[in-house]
């Protein structure tokens, strides 16, 4: 009689409790934080005994969360019926806690501050790719807020021209635990300060610049085709076309002048092993160092094709 005391006593507590023997207890939680596209019941409430039942019910996926930074509320009810409805055993389930649970899903805020410093960064990254100037960011189009899940962020930045300094839009690709979460086109404006040649005085197709001709005023080279750094690659050049005060002197902009003229005189020279003989000419082309042009022998009165060896110089070979 006395040994069968303490089962009793057992079994009356576990029928005033309201728990049935061997059960599951799901204690809804007031308030869960979860991360994962679904809300799974091991996220939303207590499971008790611990052990392989309270494990497989506690990976059911229950509702869709909320989206990242958001939130939601789930009722018991709901829970039990979605349960009932999914074929689970609820014969053995006994339920406590909270009547609801407010669900939170964190995410990190991305607003158009933090798109201008991972943007800046991305710049600051790519310096040896840019000139010698003060570049940054002129402008950056504007992009609503948005949130990502929380979790390891990874941003890769894409610009649609090969060169930095010519692209007009940023792909901005935000992967958060290795998955691509966010695909953002943005329309930004690089500029490039630094000090360029400009044109000292208005200057003429055909001049022959020097140092006085030429003068450095700050320049966006983002604008700028071809422009020219060093007053010294100029000097000398020839302008292919006019150009008034001020204007940069662009590359395209002049040329290396002929050494021969058309019309001019030139010593036209031809050799033979140790031998050399000299002519006088007349140039009936322009021409550069190394070209091929046409010159009139004037002493015999015939035209021949010479290479120009330098200023009013031209051979022929035997």
């Amino acid at each position: 009689m006395f040994l069968l005391r303490p089962v009793l006593f057992l079994a009356l507590a576990l029928l005033l409790s309201g728990a049935p023997a061997f059960g599951l207890d799901i204690e809804l939680l007031p308030e869960a934080t979860v991360s994962g596209e679904l809300i799974t019941l091991g996220e939303i409430a207590r499971l008790s005994p611990a052990g392989p039942k309270a494990e497989g019910y506690g990976a059911i996926s229950l509702f869709r969360s909320p989206l990242p930074g958001g939130e939601s509320v789930i009722g018991r009810d709901a829970v039990e019926r979605y349960l009932a409805q999914h074929g689970t055993d609820l014969a053995t389930v006994s339920w406590s806690g909270a009547q609801s649970v407010r669900v939170l899903r964190p995410g990190v805020g991305i607003d158009q501050g933090r798109i201008r410093e991972v943007l800046e960064e991305y710049l600051a990254n790519n310096r040896s790719a840019l000139p010698p100037a003060d570049v940054r960011f002129k402008s950056i189009s504007e992009t609503k807020p948005f949130v990502l899940p929380a979790g390891s962020l990874e941003i890769e930045i894409i610009p649609d021209r090969p060169s930095l300094l010519d692209a007009r839009r940023f792909t901005i690709l935000y992967r958060v635990d290795g998955r691509l979460e966010r695909n953002l086109s943005v329309r930004a404006e690089l500029e490039a300060i630094a000090p360029v040649v400009v044109a000292a005085r208005d200057l003429r197709r055909g001049q022959i610049l020097t140092a006085a001709d030429l003068l450095y005023a700050d320049g966006d080279l983002a604008q700028l085709r071809d422009p020219v750094l060093d007053q010294r690659e100029l000097v000398g050049t020839e302008m292919k076309r006019s150009l008034r005060q001020g204007s940069p002197v662009e590359r395209s902009a002049v040329e290396i002048p002929p050494l021969v003229r058309r019309g001019e005189l030139v010593t036209i020279t031809a050799s033979k092993g140790a031998l050399t003989v000299t002519a006088r000419g007349l140039a009936k082309q322009d021409g550069k160092m190394g070209e091929m042009i046409r010159v009139v022998n004037n002493s015999s009165d015939k035209e021949i094709f010479c290479k120009v060896l330098g200023p009013g110089l031209v051979g022929v070979e035997l």
